[in-house]
């Protein structure tokens, strides 16, 4: 009988993955899930509906973490404004408790039976100590979502799962052939290390699974030998209260599939926050397990905790980075203090109080001077009137029938490609959906747009590398010492090419030649005359990210002082070297220096250093050697298609049947994406170094 229900769960799980999201009774199964945990829009009041966004050729902005997929056949999903919003009002509220969270009980687990819901699955552990959870959390999540998608229909969260995208544009979904691609930008090792970790966290957790399995086989045949009871105790109970996950609750080995786990990856890392809550271990001892007030009165301040969740509904609204997008915080509520007279469970006893509520609105008015700040930083007086422009005039924020957008936060183009699947910009001469508020209608409008970066808040990334050459015999060893302090890294020449673009074009971990340019950079500006003490085909070096924001960061500071460094300037370095890996203590010391306030007598050991010319030359030289490195591999990548058209037809076309069913990402697309990526890339370092050469 175990073997029947495992295969019926995982047929149903089949079934499930397979459900279309074009399917109305998918979104009607989801909406009266909604109202079930009390955040159906409608029934709460809030001016948002969920509905398909309108189809985005090409459209890299709209390929959200909500699913939007333009390798799709189908468009994705958003929401939209059932009225005018106006600025400073409140677009939703989720609460702590329906979130789907390892670390706490989803409200509609809480049946009427006395019995506790089973534990999640493995790894999740509640006798870890906080510090060795840590890194397990987000594990955690993954797990918790691929048990729960297989369970099918006995999952009280199936109808939000079901709503989810069946496949994702993350690199985690890109074939061998989209990844290589991204030898074009600085990312490949990136993207070959999140595949390669994610293989090899699947073959811990299975093992694990196996583990699990046959500890509790274990432990159920020596329960029946000590008298039936099936927890191993003996004492004829079961221990109901202390919520043993049955076989039946946990996902069978057979059917933990790698694209099972890839799935919940990519969810789980599409959609995850950081959630604040109430430890539910803490306050039921004593308190009976059934006394809100009671346990509501045993929490303290101390009790809250932090751990990766997903948000129903609001993790639906796609990015934009503009003064109007919605912003997010999560409130912290006394337990017991719900006074939401709609929450169909709110004082029914033995009900968990609500322990928080996720608040996401719109920004104040720009120049308001009603309450809250203009600068949309989401404090709570923001809302004090959430109505305040309806009689001025104004234009609202989002207007009815308009997508409501939501900013992601401050991330790169890249971390926006790793983490949601889309980059926010590039596009030039393809045809794409405006962007701007002021061009829209319900439909959207079509127009080909020249290229653009809609990140404002952009990251590139350059590579510096000590220099292979020295000055002064040995000094290597000096620069060597403290390039492990500043987080630099030692990579070897691993020989072949990629895609066969011939050898010295790239490898899994670093491009050596790239390394060895930007090395022989640096001696030939230090005057170097001297081998270093390094094997020739190896090189140190570290990727600093860089932002036209931050002309001057303290790891690029580090970095450019570490490479151009004499003798007596590294001397000071490495007598110094926890000023400097210390921000804080590095602003008060410049401050000081700038205030000609020194500490000794004006020597080299009481000043910090400063940047000067030389360090602009080797930026200089770096950003040009980028510049060339990117034209190279386009045109590089250009030729190839030329030569391999029908290869490359060949390909796609597979690529395409994959993509059908949901194993890789159409290979175009991915593409696509690459080419968005390495344009942003190119425009936020130009513009960096245009910021970098202004300060000098």
């Amino acid at each position: 009988s175990e073997s029947s229900s495992s295969s019926s769960a995982a047929a149903a799980a089949a079934a499930a993955a397979k459900e279309h999201r074009d399917d109305s009774e998918v979104w009607d199964r989801f909406s009266e899930w909604l109202k079930l945990c009390g955040i159906e829009p409608a029934a709460r009041g809030f001016p948002v509906e969920v509905r398909k966004t309108p189809s985005q050729l090409q459209s890299s902005s709209s390929s959200s973490s909500s699913g939007s997929n333009s390798s799709s056949s189908s468009a994705g999903f958003g929401l939209f404004a059932t009225r005018d919003i106006d600025y400073g009002e409140t677009v939703l509220e989720i609460p702590v408790p329906v979130m789907l969270c390892p670390y706490f009980e989803h409200r509609l687990m809480n049946g009427e039976d006395s019995a506790p819901p089973p534990p999640p699955p493995p790894p999740f552990d509640p006798n870890r100590s906080a510090e060795e959870d840590a890194p397990m959390k987000p594990l955690c999540l993954v797990m918790m979502i691929a048990n729960e998608r297989w369970k099918g229909e006995r999952s009280v969260v199936r109808p939000y799962l079901d709503a989810l995208p069946s496949t994702y544009s993350t690199p985690l979904y890109w074939s061998r052939g989209s990844v290589l691609e991204l030898y074009r930008t600085d990312h490949l090792k990136r993207a070959v290390s999140l595949q390669m970790i994610t293989v090899w966290e699947y073959l811990q957790m299975r093992d694990l699974l196996k583990r699990t399995h046959a500890e509790r086989a274990a432990s159920a045949e020596v329960g029946k030998k000590g008298g039936g009871d099936g927890d191993g105790d003996g004492d004829g109970d079961n221990d109901a209260e202390t919520a043993t996950m049955d076989d039946d609750d946990l996902i069978p080995v057979e059917s933990f599939t790698y694209e099972l786990f890839r799935w919940a990856t990519a969810a789980s890392h599409t959609r995850q926050n950081l959630i604040p809550y109430f430890d539910r271990s803490v306050g039921k001892k004593g308190a009976g397990g059934s006394d809100a007030v009671a346990v509501a009165a045993s929490y303290g301040a101390e009790d809250v905790r932090q751990a990766y969740g997903l948000v129903p509904l609001w993790d639906m609204m796609n990015h934009e980075d503009t003064d109007r997008a919605c912003k997010s915080d999560v409130s912290m509520i006394d337990p017991g203090d719900d006074d939401d007279d709609d929450d169909e469970n709110n004082g029914k006893e033995g009900s968990p109080p609500r322990q928080g509520v996720l608040v996401c609105r719109t920004p104040a008015q720009p120049n308001s001077n009603k309450g809250g700040d203009a600068d949309g930083d989401d404090d709570i007086g923001d809302n004090a009137d959430a109505n305040a422009n309806a009689d001025t005039g104004k234009a609202p924020c989002f207007r009815k029938g308009e997508e409501i957008k939501m900013y992601y936060g401050d991330r790169s183009s890249a971390q926006l490609l790793f983490h949601s699947g889309f980059v926010h910009g590039g596009g030039g001469g393809r045809m794409r959906r405006t962007s701007s508020s002021s061009s829209r209608d319900d439909a959207g409008t079509t127009t080909t747009a020249a290229a653009e970066n809609l990140n404002r808040n952009d990251r590139a990334v350059i590579r510096i590398a000590l220099p292979n050459m020295e000055c002064t015999p040995g000094l290597d060893r000096i620069r060597e010492m403290l390039a492990a302090k500043f987080g630099f890294r030692a990579y070897g020449d691993q020989g072949g090419g990629v895609g066969g673009s011939g050898s010295g074009s790239g490898s899994a971990v670093v491009r050596p030649h790239v390394g060895m340019v930007l090395a022989q950079e640096a001696a030939s500006i230090l005057g170097g005359t001297h081998e270093t003490n390094r094997k020739r085909e190896e090189v140190i070096l570290t990727d600093v990210s860089v932002s036209p924001r931050e002309a001057r960061s303290d790891e690029l500071r580090r970095a450019l002082l570490l490479c151009l460094g004499d003798r007596d300037e590294l001397t000071h370095l490495l007598r110094n070297a926890d000023r400097y890996l210390a921000p804080k203590k590095l602003e008060d010391d410049s401050a000081a220096a700038a205030a000609g306030k020194n500490n000794g007598d004006g020597g080299i050991d009481d000043d910090l250093l400063e940047l000067g010319e030389k360090h602009r030359r080797l930026v200089a030289r770096i950003v040009e050697g980028t510049r060339e490195r990117y034209d190279a591999a386009a045109a590089a990548v250009a030729a190839s298609k030329r030569e391999n058209a029908e290869t490359i037809s060949s390909r796609t076309e597979r690529s395409g049947a994959a993509a059908t069913e949901g194993l890789w990402l159409d290979e175009t697309y991915a593409r696509t994406l690459v080419d968005d990526l390495a344009y942003c890339d190119r425009i936020t370092l130009e513009r960096w170094h245009d910021a970098f050469v202004s300060t000098f």
